[in-house]
């Protein structure tokens, strides 16, 4: 069995392997964006000997249903009379006078396949394990999926049969169909988990051949998926290999970029386009979301399209940590740095790109605006980092995490430690320096909010890639509850 995944992706390994072993059913629903590393994440917690992946091929369900079929019967083949004993008497997607399928005869139901599970016996006694990849392209309504799905297995865990079903999806609409609470398939799960990108810790080690300002470049523009990860050529610098991927017009990640509206399916993709480009550039608000669509009526006329996209995962809307139950105040952002980067430093050159000239976009456009793009990312990757429970120095790891905004103040990291203590944080990228002024303004700004208001303990937080000046060492050492969190907490080293 191999090992070799990605530390930060250990507690899902982990969570896997202890449904996979234990005596009994186990049921397994996965989440992971496309390039999330589900291969080698399964490869680490299964193993290939007793695993069966099914990508749901883009076909009619009967099709979908006779490939799996012959998959299964030729990995862990059975008997007829086995068959027949573990097979549910009616379908649950046929009418009540359904009788079991004779085994030699055409797809069976969806209920059907997955009883069958109990009757798979892999070679050494090991549990057989299914994974239904692909979800979304299911041909069948997904209720009625999930309904035969839940029958089969009722029937597995009426057996206490030792099998396990993973069901793996790329699509966050399709994961919270499946994992909604009113879901048929809720009460029947065992785990379910997300493979959320690496932090820049994990994009660090990864590539940890490169200077540390790559690496931070590189996550900042990538974000943390593995799948582009594994693009870079770890002996070329970080400039040659962007060239290559995304300003290139046959690389891989300049055709995923240019697809990824249409991969979606999604109806008028320009109206789509516009508003990720606009929250993109910084438009992050709803007035400035609005004002990007002019002659509209109605106040909210491009909502129906900002909400499909947040129902795909493509954009997010947060709140601020000290709003009310009643407040409108919502921040949107994109949520895959690359597809932000695409609309801010490669489509507005797109003509100079298809003419070869991607060196002169590079030294010109490119390159220049990469310092802005990570130090308007940086607090992104402090948050993510907060969120996985890294402590902050001799203090608590955090119990919240988020972001403060309103009338005199704009405090892009925020939240509560697991010892009550609040805490509030600026930060400064690759080339800035932290001031004694800088500390004024964050203390102004902390007292404009009441987040945190009557906590005995109130935490400052600097996070600041390059070192600190000795003038601010001594201004934090005189000051009780501040901290630096420095190029090393960020990289994890």
């Amino acid at each position: 069995m191999t090992r070799s995944f990605h530390p930060e992706r250990a507690p899902l390994v982990s969570a896997i392997r202890e449904v996979v072993e234990r005596p009994g059913p186990g049921l397994i629903l996965l989440y992971g964006r496309r390039g999330s590393g589900i291969s080698t994440l399964l490869d680490a917690a299964v193993g290939k000997a007793n695993l069966v992946r099914f990508p749901l091929p883009a076909l009619a369900d009967p099709d979908q249903r006779a490939l799996l079929r012959q998959r299964l019967a030729s990995t862990w083949p059975t008997t007829a009379d086995e068959l027949r004993e573990v097979l549910p008497r009616t379908s649950a997607l046929r009418a009540p006078t359904a009788v079991p399928p004779d085994p030699a005869e055409g797809p069976w139901d969806w209920d059907w396949l997955v009883a069958s599970l109990a009757a798979r016996h892999p070679e050494g006694g090991a549990a057989p394990v299914l994974v239904l990849e692909d979800l979304e392209h299911v041909s069948i309504r997904r209720d009625r999926f999930a309904q035969g799905l839940a029958a089969g297995w009722e029937e597995v865990r009426r057996r206490s049969s030792r099998a396990v079903l993973i069901l793996a999806t790329r699509d966050p609409q399709v994961f919270g169909e499946l994992t909604d609470p009113e879901s048929v398939l809720e009460p029947l799960q065992d785990r379910q988990l997300e493979l959320a990108p690496l932090t820049l810790r994990g994009v660090s080690e990864a590539l940890s051949g490169w200077a540390p300002e790559d690496r931070l470049r590189a996550w900042s523009v990538l974000g943390g998926s593995p799948g582009r990860l594994s693009l870079l050529e770890r002996g070329r610098s970080l400039g040659w290999n962007l060239r290559r991927l995304l300003l290139d017009p046959a690389g891989p990640l300049h055709r995923e970029m240019e697809d990824h509206l249409v991969r979606n399916e999604l109806n008028q993709p320009g109206r789509y386009g516009t508003l990720l480009r606009t929250v993109a550039l910084g438009g992050n608000t709803w007035g400035r979301i609005r004002e990007a669509f002019p002659g509209e009526r109605g106040s909210g006329r491009p909502g129906p399209y900002a909400q499909r996209l947040v129902d795909l995962g493509l954009l997010a809307v947060e709140q601020s940590l000290d709003a009310g139950p009643r407040s409108r105040s919502r921040r949107y952002h994109v949520v895959d740095p690359l597809q932000a980067a695409w609309y801010q430093l490669v489509l507005p050159h797109l003509p100079d790109l298809r003419l070869g000239r991607r060196r002169d976009v590079w030294r010109d456009q490119v390159e220049p605006r990469l310092p802005g793009l990570t130090a308007a990312r940086l607090p992104t990757g402090v948050r993510e980092i907060l969120e996985r429970g890294v402590e902050i120095s001799a203090e608590s790891s955090a119990r919240e995490v988020g972001a403060l905004w309103g009338p005199g103040y704009d405090i892009p990291v925020a939240g509560v430690l697991r010892n009550a203590a609040a805490f509030y944080s600026l930060t400064a990228g690759p080339g800035r320096r932290f001031s004694p002024l800088d500390l004024e303004g964050l203390d102004r700004a902390i007292r404009e909010t009441r987040y945190g208001f009557g906590r005995e303990r109130r935490v400052r937080l600097l996070v600041s890639w390059d070192p600190v000046s000795d003038e601010m060492e001594s201004e934090v050492a005189r000051r009780d509850l501040t901290r630096v969190l420095d190029q090393e907490f960020l990289l994890g080293e």
